[in-house]
Formats: structure tokens, C-alpha cells, sequence
């Protein structure tokens, strides 16, 4: 049988405040130009509840093109629909192929923090 470590025990409260103060499971903005309008929020791939994640990257990969990629990543916001969010990056200079690949970056990124994060010990 292994015996305990040594080391000071993790505080998990305190790790869950630096997992907020992180970022995990906001939302990403996405600038498509300079007005209030010309914005899109997207989920990003990444959870702290596996089970979740799992099921939203499911829905990511089974997308048949960047469009329904864009629909599913976009279907977050409490206020504004999937649709309407889809509708402005249609209307902007950009491709949904963009949106797709810059929201993999930011989820890319987001994942490199969260490697970074080191549980605070009492």
C-alpha cells in the first residue's frame, strides 16, 4: 500500500478560484470589426467536466462543414442565438472557415494556460 505524500496538502478552494480567474468555461469574444455589432462569442473546447466537454466536442467534429462548426461554437451565448451570431460572420469580410480556426487557437491557448495553473498548497 503507498503511503501519503509529504507535501502540504492542495487547497481546493483555492484552486477553484484560480480555475475563474483563468477564464474556464467563459465565453471567447471574437472581433469582426470595430462596432458593438460586429462581435461574436464562441465556447471554447475546453471543461472542467469531461462528461460536457466530451459531449460538445462530439457535436464539433460531427459538423459536416465550417459552417455547422460555426453553429455549434456559437450556440452558447445566453442572449444571442447561434443564428444571429452566424448571420454577422456571414456579413463580415470573414469566412466561417476562420471563425473555426481562430476558435481552435483560442481553445489552444486557453489549454496551454491551464497547463500553467499550479494548485496553491496550505
Amino acid at each position: 500500500m503507498a503511503k501519503p505524500q509529504k507535501a502540504r496538502p492542495i487547497r481546493l478552494d483555492q484552486f477553484r478560484k484560480q480555475l475563474e480567474d483563468s477564464g474556464v468555461n467563459d465565453l471567447q469574444e471574437i472581433q469582426l470589426g470595430p462596432g458593438d455589432d460586429d462581435k461574436v462569442f464562441v465556447r471554447l473546447g475546453f471543461d472542467v467536466d469531461s462528461e460536457k466537454l466530451e459531449e460538445f466536442m462530439n457535436r464539433v467534429n460531427a459538423a459536416e462543414d465550417s459552417e455547422s462548426a460555426a453553429l455549434v461554437i456559437l450556440d452558447y451565448h445566453d442572449e444571442l442565438t447561434a443564428e444571429d451570431q452566424l448571420a454577422r460572420v456571414r456579413e463580415s469580410d470573414y469566412s466561417f472557415a476562420e471563425l473555426v480556426a481562430a476558435w481552435g487557437s483560442a481553445t489552444g491557448e486557453l489549454r496551454e494556460r491551464m497547463g500553467k495553473i499550479k494548485p496553491r498548497r496550505s
